[in-house]
């Protein structure tokens, strides 16, 4: 783990190869035997090398603050789901080329692999954060939840702005104050706004129940193993 850290430290990566380890770390099997013989740990080597990797695009600026996740690709795959296991097999070939034990061209083919896969859920997460179709899901949202109709002026207003004052909110339903402010309250008890102070300004807040909602295709049930 020392000589991980040692060889790809951030400290120690230029801006031309910072993107590398992003692939190298998403191979549970080869990445930790370029650097000890044997797996660090008894179980779950997989996962961790599967949480280096996010860790490591996060620290490459391409994390999107956890908006897109290599998890949620490696379960599904480009074609088919069971290409993460197929890729790590490949990876795990006895050396053909290069130097080392392993296949140097099997490692280039994952690492291709490997960054597509990124490619194709950054670009999958675009779709779902498109202003038009988030608010169609919103729409459905309210009335699935049964919101009053005018929470989407707020709402709508939200995901323009990223934030708004609550004063605002409350001007835009058209209601009288009180009756907008019990708008405004159903929003917040509901969970899909909120504020970091309870008199500081809304905005969008997605979690497990609603995100299942507005984000469709986002979870899906699978199985990585190690």
């Amino acid at each position: 783990m020392a000589r991980t850290q040692d060889v790809w430290g951030g400290e120690g990566i230029s801006g031309r190869v910072k993107f590398l380890p992003l692939a190298w770390a998403g191979m549970p099997k080869t990445s930790f035997r370029k650097n000890s013989d044997s797996p660090p740990f008894l179980d779950g080597n997989g996962r961790v090398c599967r949480l280096m990797s996010h860790a490591m695009g996060l620290q490459a600026g391409i994390g999107a603050s956890g908006l897109w996740s290599i998890s949620r690709g490696l379960a599904r795959g480009l074609e088919t789901p069971d290409e993460y296991k197929r890729m790590m097999s490949l990876a795990d070939m006895k050396r053909q080329d290069g130097r080392g034990s392993l296949s140097l061209r099997a490692l280039v083919d994952f690492t291709n692999w490997f960054l597509k896969l990124s490619i194709d859920q950054v670009d999958f997460m675009t779709s779902l954060f498109e202003r038009p179709h988030l608010k169609k899901r919103l729409e459905s949202y309210v009335k699935l939840k049964e919101l009053k109709p005018e929470s989407m002026y707020i709402l709508e207003a939200v995901l323009s702005n990223g934030e708004i004052p609550r004063g605002d909110a409350v001007r835009m339903t058209g209601h009288k104050e009180r009756s907008a402010r019990t708008i405004l309250s159903k929003l917040t008890d509901d969970g899909i706004l909120s504020s970091d102070t309870p008199k500081g300004p809304v905005s969008l807040r997605f979690d497990l129940d609603s995100s299942r909602i507005l984000f469709p295709k986002l979870f899906t049930d699978f199985t990585l193993g190690t």
